[in-house]
């Protein structure tokens, strides 16, 4: 439907059109899911959300729907940014959309209708000069991920120098984002001993990021991290389902790892974390069924690769699923007792980013077979 024929507040339409494609996504429909949050995309770019008088001049008077309209925008932005991580495109849309829209208050705060003076981009990016230690909604800092995964897929995924100056900064970019953390951040459980699930999705997005040459040991630390989220109190359920596709990234990461570097109860515990994993993702395949085909994969994997002794690259060519990551390792390499391996030798284990994703969902994007 064109943006000149919505009926209604167009506004409103952007809310449904995003919560659909996000459904549609985990439908296991991605080719949809992404012309539906295009279309998100034009409507909201046509009416000028992108700026900060537009919550004020459609808020009709009620802060709480000003806050809507402001999170209605950062909930695109992050969306189409995880959307196109996954999909493996050099940049997302609205990356390189100027935009000076206020930032979304706590959860807390909107559900109880007590919407605060927002903070802006200004404020949060002089963050680190401030002399106390200010806190921003947990959302903002969903909201900066997603702007440091824009610079991050700009870096390409074309293997190079383990300290290429873009690299560098890609992560160096990622590395801040964790230090500055104020103290109330640094916990994903709240006073209340509740889980943050806005923080919940920003760790776990940050812990299946796609760099493409980054060295075994930070890819290993990155998986263990990101099903070690999954042990903090809460149903699965409850989390986004958007998690999906890192969470199987990181199962793929670890039975590489049983294969080639991993060995006495460091490969117990890898495979310990693979069944967390497969167990998480079929919580989600109760309801979502990109679940159910993450689940039938990375088992069929893992089921090939970690019921053996010993294996070589060549028995993924037995197994009737994607590869779970592309794997360079010399001819000579030893097999997955350890022994001689150095973790932090770049080519000893490459997760590429593409790769993966192929990985887990090869047959709805065809362009990576």
């Amino acid at each position: 439907m064109a943006a000149g024929k919505m009926p209604g507040h167009p506004g409103f339409a952007v809310q449904a059109l995003l919560f659909l494609a996000i459904a549609v996504h985990c439908n296991d429909d991605f080719d949809e899911a992404r012309s539906i949050l295009n279309q998100a995309i034009e409507i909201a770019l046509h009416i000028g959300m992108q700026s900060r008088t537009y919550s004020a001049a459609f808020g009709e008077g009620s802060r709480v729907l000003e806050e809507s309209w402001r999170r209605t925008w950062w909930g695109l932005y992050v969306t189409d940014g995880v959307f196109a991580g996954i999909r493996h495109r050099p940049t997302f849309s609205l990356w390189t959309v100027e935009t000076d829209v206020e930032l979304p208050c706590e959860e807390s705060h909107y559900e109880a209708g007590e919407i605060p003076p927002p903070q802006t981009l200004q404020d949060y990016d002089s963050r680190e000069f401030s002399a106390d230690d200010t806190a921003f909604s947990s959302f903002t800092y969903l909201i900066d991920l997603g702007s440091i995964i824009g610079a991050v897929l700009a870096v390409g995924t074309d293997p190079g120098e383990p300290f290429d100056s873009s690299v560098v900064s890609a992560d160096a970019n990622l590395i801040n984002w964790a230090m500055y953390h104020p103290k109330s951040k640094r916990d994903l459980i709240g006073e209340d001993g509740k889980l943050d699930e806005v923080l919940f999705q920003a760790h776990a997005l940050f812990n299946t990021r796609p760099l493409y040459d980054i060295h075994t040991t930070k890819a290993l630390e990155a998986a263990q991290a990101g099903l070690g989220l999954f042990t903090l109190p809460g149903p699965f359920i409850m989390h986004t389902p958007l998690v999906l596709c890192g969470l199987t990234l990181s199962m793929l990461a670890q039975i590489s790892a049983c294969t080639y570097v991993l060995s006495g109860m460091e490969y117990s515990k890898a495979r310990d974390r693979v069944r967390l994993g497969l167990g998480v993702v079929k919580a989600f395949a109760e309801v979502w069924p990109l679940g159910g085909k993450a689940v039938n994969e990375v088992r069929t994997i893992a089921t090939a690769v970690l019921s053996t002794q010993t294996v070589s690259p060549s028995s993924f060519r037995d197994v009737q699923c994607p590869r779970p990551a592309t794997l360079d390792v010399p001819s000579d390499s030893p097999d997955r007792s350890g022994e001689g391996l150095d973790l932090d030798d770049p080519d000893l284990l490459r997760l590429s980013w593409d790769s993966a994703m192929a990985a887990c969902l090869e047959e709805s994007l065809p362009e990576y077979k």
